[in-house]
Order: structure tokens, then sequence, then C-alpha cells
């Protein structure tokens, strides 16, 4: 069985979960590398100073495409609806 991966090259908001749980929900031109840049963190690989990204724990990701234009209200929308808060604190150990 293929599965059609090309969505993950386009802007969208990515949500990482772990066993099931919302551990982060973030938006990008780019998700691919924005989610390859969560994992590195995580596997202790160093990233440039300047990138806002910490280690998280994840098993899953999904993937919702927007335009550009449109990322923040659908990141907005999708924290929303899956009662998600970046201020509030989730807990996820680094290795599991």
């Amino acid at each position: 069985m293929t599965h059609d991966l090309s969505a993950i090259l386009m802007p969208g908001v990515y949500i990482l979960r772990h066993r099931g749980r919302v551990v982060f929900i973030g938006a990008g031109r780019n998700p691919l590398a924005r989610i390859n840049a969560h994992a590195n963190q995580r596997r202790g690989k160093p990233l440039a100073a300047f990138l806002p990204i910490r280690p998280i724990t994840f098993d899953a990701v999904e993937l919702r495409p927007a335009r550009v234009d449109l990322l923040a209200e659908t990141l907005a929308q999708t924290c929303t609806e899956l009662e998600w808060s970046p201020s509030v604190s989730h807990p996820v150990a680094a290795n599991g």
C-alpha cells in the first residue's frame, strides 16, 4: 500500500501526538522541515541558535494543509478544536 505524502511539502498546520495525545501543534511554510527539526532536537542534534525548536517526543503526525495567508487562522482553529494551548504546559518527556 502506498500513501501520497506530498501534502507535507506544502504550507500547513502540523499536529504531533504521543500515544494518541496532542503534544504540540505548529504551523509553517515547510512543515516537513519543522517536524524534522523537532525530531533532531529530540535526538540531541544541534540546531541553529535562532530556531525556537524544542525537543518533543512524538509517534504520530497529522497535517492540515493551508494557504500561507491562512496559516495563523488555521493554527488558531486547530488549537481551539483540539483544546490545545501553547501557553499551557504539556508535559512531554524528551526521552519518551
